[in-house]
C-alpha cells in the first residue's frame, strides 16, 4: 500500500515538473575596459547564446556585440527602471537567457544592474 503511494506521488510531482516551463537563467558578464579584443571566450559564448543583453550603455554593448559578429537584441536600464526590471523578470520566467552586461568589468556592485540581479534572485 505504501509502495504505491509512493509511485503516485512520483507520478505526480514528474507531471507537474513535466508541464512546469523551465526559466531562462541571468548571465552576468564582465566586458572588456578598453580592447574589444579583450573579450573572454566564455562571455562571447554566452553573449552569442542569449535573446537579450542588458547594458547600462547600450550603444558600448552594441559595439562590443558588433565587434564579434554577436547577433542579440540590446536592452538599457538605468537606476530605479522598476518596469524594466519587471518585464526582464517576466522574460526570464518564460524561458529567455539573458546576460547583463557590466560596462566597467566586474563585478555590478555599484551598477544600476545589481538592482536586477537582487529581482531576479527573489522571483
Amino acid at each position: 500500500m505504501g509502495r504505491q503511494k509512493s509511485q503516485q506521488t512520483s507520478r505526480k510531482a514528474s507531471r507537474s515538473e513535466h508541464n512546469r516551463r523551465p526559466t531562462g537563467t541571468l548571465f552576468i558578464v564582465g566586458t572588456p575596459i578598453g580592447c574589444p579584443d579583450d573579450l573572454t571566450l566564455r562571455a562571447r559564448t554566452i553573449l552569442a547564446r542569449v535573446s537579450i543583453v542588458v547594458a547600462e550603455t547600450p550603444f558600448t554593448a552594441r559595439t562590443l556585440l558588433d565587434c564579434h559578429g554577436i547577433e542579440a537584441t540590446v536592452t538599457g536600464y538605468g537606476q530605479g527602471d522598476q518596469e524594466k526590471i519587471a518585464v526582464l523578470i517576466d522574460r526570464l520566467a518564460a524561458g529567455h537567457d539573458i546576460a547583463l552586461v557590466s560596462d566597467s568589468g566586474m563585478p555590478v556592485i555599484y551598477d544600476p544592474g545589481r538592482l536586477l540581479i537582487s529581482a531576479a534572485r527573489t522571483s
